[in-house]
């Protein structure tokens, strides 16, 4: 990995083009992603072998972390290559946090509408009282 770090420096120099430096790091990118990916797949075999776990709970820990992986390799490569995904990530954090508050407060006010709802039946018990 060292001597094509050294080798794509060398033809920068030469060429001037900006190609051998995205091209080396989507190497390194790659190279990253394979490591932790065997990483990751020697962890789970620990996992599995040694602690006992249960099986669904190491499946799914897998897969979350093989998707977590995946998708920023693919984020580094696409931000490697030219894509603006900075800012449409961030509106999706955004709009997800919106979505996430405004369902929060859609289910506080349901949880209101359900207590008032339920108080209209101890009217006549109150006006009994007073009266």
């Amino acid at each position: 990995m060292l001597r094509i770090i050294a080798v794509s420096a060398h033809l920068q120099q030469y060429f001037g083009t900006d190609i051998f430096v995205k091209a080396r790091g989507i190497g390194i990118v790659v190279s990253g992603t394979w490591f932790f990916s065997r990483w990751n797949q020697h962890l789970i075999d620990n996992l599995a072998s040694k602690h006992k776990i249960d099986q669904p709970r190491v499946v799914a820990f897998d897969r979350l972390v093989s998707l977590v992986l995946y998708f920023l390799a693919a984020t580094c490569t696409a931000d490697i290559v030219g894509f603006a995904l900075r800012s449409l990530l961030a509106v999706g954090g955004i709009s997800g946090d919106l979505m996430n508050f405004s369902r929060a407060n859609s289910k506080l006010l349901e949880a209101s509408f359900y207590l008032h709802n339920q108080d209209i039946f101890l009217v006549d018990k109150i006006t009994a009282q007073v009266v």
